[in-house]
């Protein structure tokens, strides 16, 4: 608002205010006489406001951009800032951070006022805060400028519903999609979260609750945007993609807020059984070694119709464990081991390949 006067020696003081949330501000204008002769009221204060809001422990700022402008020529003009005075119920709330010191010089380019809001309870707030001026001579101008500080303390805060989200147990090489509730907003404010499609090799987002936007970074990688309300609770659907026998997958899935910095640990979690209906049905075939008879080192050949588990020991003939050539998952196809034996005493030994249910035997027979 701008109040026009007849007068020549008036100054326009301007205060523009921006805050560190980076929302727009409006311009504040107030008019003050030089002379003390202006229409207004002498010492008639001149209102304007700054709002705050805090949702994190953090302190908050607001800056406000003093100038003075000559009113006929409406150019800035040099001036001071003679007191800066805090007051209201609230005041201790509030801090002066610049200027630095109650009195300072007011350039062409203005001076900036950054106050500063910190509060630990929730609720709204408010202080004035008087600032007086004058031109570079030190004429008071005849206007006090009064800023309206309203700040609002509000809580960014979430939990985690579960620590583990557990899909139990699940066939091997078979997918799994369940829906978990993640995490519930405990605070006043909506949470903005940003969720990556693929938070590991072995799972997969496929959606959230409630709907969220897509960013698609690349043709493999989706981000999830998703605005969650207060009081409300962010549910996954998440897909499991599968896995060999007899593995326990936990990977993590952890949640930050990158606004106040707070995070919550939490964990994927699935067991692979140990032995599928397939395995079971379709026995390992045609266990072969070569050469035979050998005298130091022979190869064992045998094919997976299905990937397994396999077991491949060497005995004596009476049935004593003597060596195990491998106990590992393998995929399925054509596998070959080879078995030195240069420390065995020749004669005639067992090799047995257990995959699944089933076993396979081979004699070898080592001669010196």
């Amino acid at each position: 608002m701008r109040f026009l006067s007849s007068l020549c020696l008036s100054a326009l003081v301007v205060l523009t205010f921006w805050n560190n949330q980076l929302a727009a501000q409006p311009v504040f204008t107030v008019i003050a006489n030089t002379n003390g002769k202006s229409s207004h009221q002498v010492n008639a204060k001149r209102m304007v406001s700054s709002s705050i809001v805090q949702v994190c422990d953090q302190p908050v700022t607001t800056t406000g951009s003093l100038i003075i402008y000559d009113q006929l020529s409406g150019s800035p003009i040099r001036g001071r800032i003679t007191s800066l005075t805090l007051f209201g119920t609230n005041a201790t709330l509030f801090r002066v951070v610049t200027p630095f010191t109650t009195v300072a010089s007011v350039s062409f380019a203005g001076v900036p006022i950054t106050v500063e809001f910190n509060s630990n309870t929730i609720g709204t707030y408010s202080a004035q805060l008087s600032i007086a001026t004058s031109d570079s001579t030190g004429q008071p101008l005849q206007d006090t400028l009064v800023v309206t500080y309203t700040a609002r303390r509000g809580k960014k805060e979430f939990q985690a519903v579960q620590q583990i989200f557990d899909f139990g147990s699940v066939p091997p090489n078979t997918t799994a999609t369940k829906t978990f509730e993640y995490l519930r907003n405990t605070g006043t404010e909506p949470l903005e979260w940003q969720i990556s499609s693929k938070p590991s090799p072995y799972f997969t987002i496929l959606n959230t609750i409630p709907a969220p936007r897509i960013q698609q970074v690349s043709t493999t990688q989706t981000v999830f945007l998703v605005t969650q309300a207060p009081g409300t609770t962010l549910s996954l659907v998440l897909r499991f993609e599968g896995a060999p026998m007899g593995n326990t997958i936990i990977d993590p899935l952890p949640a930050a807020d990158n606004n106040c910095g707070t995070s919550q640990d939490i964990r994927l979690r699935v067991v692979t059984q140990p032995v599928s209906v397939q395995e079971l049905t379709q026995p390992v075939q045609s266990l072969t070694q070569y050469p035979n008879p050998f005298t130091t080192q022979t190869t064992l050949e045998y094919d997976l119709p299905t990937p397994q588990h396999i077991r491949l020991a060497v005995f004596s003939p009476l049935g004593q464990m003597l060596m195990v050539l491998a106990d590992e998952w393998q995929q399925a196809g054509r596998h070959s081991v080879s078995a030195d034996m240069s420390s065995f005493a020749s004669g005639v030994y067992v090799a047995r390949l257990q995959a699944g249910a089933t076993a396979q035997t081979a004699l070898l027979r080592l001669v010196r």
